[in-house]
């Protein structure tokens, strides 16, 4: 399914493959349509869903914590936020995030300028590989079931802002090779459930570059801590293993 979007001015719903999983999707809307994407539900199984607001936001219409959008490969792109606002309030969705059930994720809004209203705040219903960034405001990510694994998750490319990663039932890793691969001024990290930790091990650590840094597991024997900042000092807020090992490192700076 393939939808370019002229609608102009008002905001747009979208509720796609309802009864049954769809193919590919990919809907976009152009410079000149300045409204935002409503996602009541796009069901694409296993395939690749992309969504892009060149003018707008892209958020769920309903004030709910039910999946908005499944997909293999996720790519949204929007000016404006991505999560962080319904149409209908916070009542039920507190978060008031974008629901999502996907294999990889790779979101990005481009909005500079106006802070506080470019945020990527996303529910995802079973772990995912991330790629995520905004211009200059923060992100938060929270996998109800299974882990997080991180490709690079940038809160502001020109102005830094907050990460929260949350793991309930799995881990939080990246790839080890000396770069960060998240990036943000306050990085919260937070993993749940038994044997699930942040970072792999002391030799394949979680790679931050934050400012400082909140992290925290369920805290039995296992539920471990491995952080490595790569860039400068590494200013702690709280971080809690309870029973498990902390092992935190800073390449070139103090902690």
């Amino acid at each position: 399914i393939t939808i370019v979007d002229t609608n102009t001015a008002a905001d747009t719903t979208y509720n796609i493959g309802s009864t049954a999983a769809v193919g590919i999707v990919n809907i976009s809307r152009g410079v000149a349509a300045t409204g935002d994407m409503l996602i009541t539900l796009i069901n694409a199984g296993t395939n690749a869903v992309t969504l892009t607001n060149n003018e707008g936001a892209i958020n769920d219409k309903e004030d709910d914590t039910t999946t908005d959008i499944s997909g293999g490969t996720v790519t949204l792109t929007a000016k404006d936020e991505i999560g962080g606002n319904v149409a209908a309030g916070a009542v039920t969705d507190t978060l008031q995030a974008l629901d999502v059930a996907a294999t990889s994720l790779d979101v990005s809004t481009t909005g500079a300028l106006d802070l506080g209203t470019h945020q990527i705040v996303l529910l995802e219903a079973d772990g995912a590989n991330l790629t995520l960034d905004t211009a200059e405001d923060a992100i938060t990510v929270v996998s109800t079931t299974g882990s997080l694994a991180v490709n690079t998750v940038q809160a502001g490319t020109t102005t830094p802002d907050a990460v929260s990663l949350t793991a309930i039932n799995g881990s939080i890793s990246s790839t080890v090779n000396s770069i960060a691969d998240v990036i943000g001024t306050t990085i919260t990290l937070s993993v749940l459930g038994v044997g699930n930790d942040i970072g792999a091990s002391a030799i394949s650590p979680l790679e931050i570059n934050a400012t400082v840094l909140n992290a925290s597991t369920a805290g039995a024997v296992g539920n471990d801590i491995f952080i490595r900042d790569t860039i400068s000092n590494l200013a702690i807020g709280t971080v809690n293993a309870g029973s498990g090992n902390v092992n935190l490192e800073s390449l070139i700076g103090a902690i």
